[in-house]
């Protein structure tokens, strides 16, 4: 039952790929992306990103907690000192009609905040396709619209009620230094831009 589920969000993605809202602007979700160890590289890691576009490193984690159910999330701050944080949990299914590709489901909530209130809020569902050393993903995000967007006039976004929408492409590629240390590079490639990142992560 959770395969057929799964592959009902799979075909669902598919043909929604037109469908999105493309003026939301990139800069609001630099901080957002999709946090992936496949389990035969790494079981339990901490590390360190780093994202040459804005120039902000964030402390992650990912463990898996069964050989398909993983949990993880990352920490970091801003230029204007607001603290970043996400957590996202992950499904890697049994469809095998990729050759030596799982495909993976992720959901993540990742949030801009400071002492008095949260300032930017992303839902995140993505479907990854992961070849063990590569993977290739698509993340779509919605959160609801700000006062900003209003006055801005982004698609959709009539009042505080209404929810704006976007999405990014993923390139991962990752290389074991040894057995202790695991290096991930790739990037994030939105409608306008490309965001590249560096990520170290140590195996617990």
């Amino acid at each position: 039952m959770k395969e057929v589920l799964f592959k009902f969000i799979f075909f669902t993605f598919l043909l929604s790929l037109g469908c999105f809202t493309k003026d939301v602007p990139p800069k609001s979700y630099d901080y957002v992306f999709n946090n992936y160890v496949p389990l035969n590289l790494s079981k339990n890691n901490l590390g360190v990103y780093y994202s040459f576009k804005n120039h902000e490193s964030y402390f992650s984690t990912h463990n898996w907690i069964s050989n398909n159910l993983y949990i993880g999330g990352y920490l970091g701050s801003n230029k204007n000192d607001k603290l970043l944080n996400s957590f996202n949990i992950g499904y890697k299914t049994n469809i095998n009609f990729i050759k030596n590709c799982n495909v993976v489901y992720d959901f993540s909530l990742s949030r801009i905040e400071n002492f008095e209130s949260i300032k930017n809020k992303w839902k995140k569902i993505s479907i990854i396709f992961d070849f063990e050393i590569i993977n290739l993903s698509y993340s779509y995000l919605t959160s609801k619209c700000t006062d900003e967007d209003i006055e801005a006039i982004v698609k959709g976004c009539i009042n505080k009620n209404d929810y704006k929408n976007s999405y990014f492409l993923g390139f991962n590629l990752y290389k074991k230094i040894n057995d202790a240390f695991l290096i991930d590079f790739g990037f994030k490639k939105t409608k306008i831009d490309i965001n590249p990142f560096l990520s170290l992560r140590y195996n617990l």
